[in-house]
């Protein structure tokens, strides 16, 4: 285990004995009448002195202690640059990769947003021609039952991009959840008028992992 004791030179030792003899006045200090005034003047100012001595001791010490301390700032600073110029240009081609491996996410992200929409599209045909029927019939219970069904198509999106999505280190190249309106009409109605900051608040604490029809969740 290492020592960690500072040791002190015989020669500070001195001066801080010669400090505290020059202070045993200085405990009790009563004055009651102009002569005990004028001999603690006369002892304050005696201490002068001894500050000048003690500043005269110390101060080839604190500049040569500063002068170090300057150049090793200087020779670490030498030996981190090197290494710190070789983490910034393997940040900036990381950075470049997953800007690129976003843009292909998101390509892919918006065929298979093309794709959904396609199968709602065929979903409420679907239901659209069960609606013609009841039309036929004159069936009005389900005719409004057909009608809510269509205005509630929703078809999930599939997992395709997350599959694409580049793995990094969040706490190095970090990003911030955002939200995109991407269809009003279909945003629940406690999220109207559509307050983004809340919705952004809800998109990092669930890691954009919550659905709400109408909204995605991104990060930028």
């Amino acid at each position: 285990m290492p020592n960690n004791e500072i040791v002190v030179p015989q020669d500070q030792k001195e001066l801080h004995t010669e400090v505290e003899k020059s202070l045993s006045w200085s405990n009790n200090i009563v004055i009651q009448n102009q002569a005990q005034f004028d001999l603690i003047d006369e002892r304050r100012k005696s201490l002068k002195p001894l500050k000048d001595k003690i500043n005269g001791y110390f101060k080839p010490l604190t500049d040569a202690a500063n002068a170090a301390h300057k150049a090793l700032t200087r020779r670490r600073s030498d030996e981190l640059r090197p290494l710190e110029q070789a983490e910034d240009r393997a940040k900036t081609v990381q950075r470049a990769w997953i800007k690129e491996q976003e843009r292909i996410a998101e390509e892919q992200r918006k065929k298979d947003e093309e794709e959904r929409l396609k199968r709602e599209t065929a979903e409420k045909k679907k239901i659209d021609k069960k609606i013609d029927k009841a039309i036929e019939k004159g069936d009005e219970n389900l005719l409004e039952t057909l009608e809510v069904e269509k205005e509630e198509v929703y078809i999930p999106p599939t997992n395709t991009v997350e599959k694409l999505a580049p793995t990094y280190d969040q706490r190095t190249f970090k990003k911030r959840w955002a939200v995109s309106i991407v269809d009003k009409k279909k945003v629940p109605l406690e999220y109207l008028n559509v307050n983004v900051e809340a919705l952004e608040k809800i998109a990092k604490a669930t890691k954009g992992s919550i659905k709400i029809p109408g909204i995605r969740f991104h990060q930028e």
